[in-house]
């Protein structure tokens, strides 16, 4: 999540307004291969690649969000890598980097500020609350002047 904040507050601020760059595509991947990692660490590790055994400990409201993020990551950080229209997106390409936006947001939300597993997940979904609050607010101030 932490590596995640600065891609999804720069998506917040140009999404459809001006190229993404490739800090954005940066950030966007290296927060993916950490939640690769935590896909190895707790369906490999803890439930020794059982996806049944998750649903049976966690609840499917809690670990159905999470297998989707995995998926939609996947293919997001695919289609940035592949597609030339990555960092300029529009039409139907641009409603899918909002709706992985959207699950990520909601999927770290969740997951650092309702359940707050630790001190350190808190501060992280307060940073990230406070990065994307900052980075709509100035998309709205933006948007407001032109």
């Amino acid at each position: 999540a932490l590596l995640a904040v600065p891609a999804l507050a720069l998506f917040a601020i140009r999404a459809g307004r001006q190229p993404l760059g490739q800090a954005w595509r940066l950030w966007w991947t290296a927060g993916w291969v950490l939640i690769v990692l935590h896909l190895y660490w707790g369906l490999g590790r803890l439930h020794h690649w059982d996806p049944i055994s998750v649903f049976e400990r966690q609840g499917f409201r809690v670990a159905a969000p999470i297998f989707v993020l995995e998926v939609v990551w996947l293919v997001d950080v695919v289609l940035a890598w592949t597609r030339r229209d990555w960092s300029h997106a529009a039409g139907g390409y641009l409603l899918w980097q909002w709706l992985a936006w959207l699950i990520a947001v909601a999927n770290f939300a969740v997951s650092l500020l309702v359940f707050r597993n630790d001190p350190a997940s808190l501060w992280i979904g307060v940073l990230m609350a406070a990065a994307l609050g900052l980075a709509v607010l100035r998309r709205l101030v933006e948007g407001e002047r032109a």
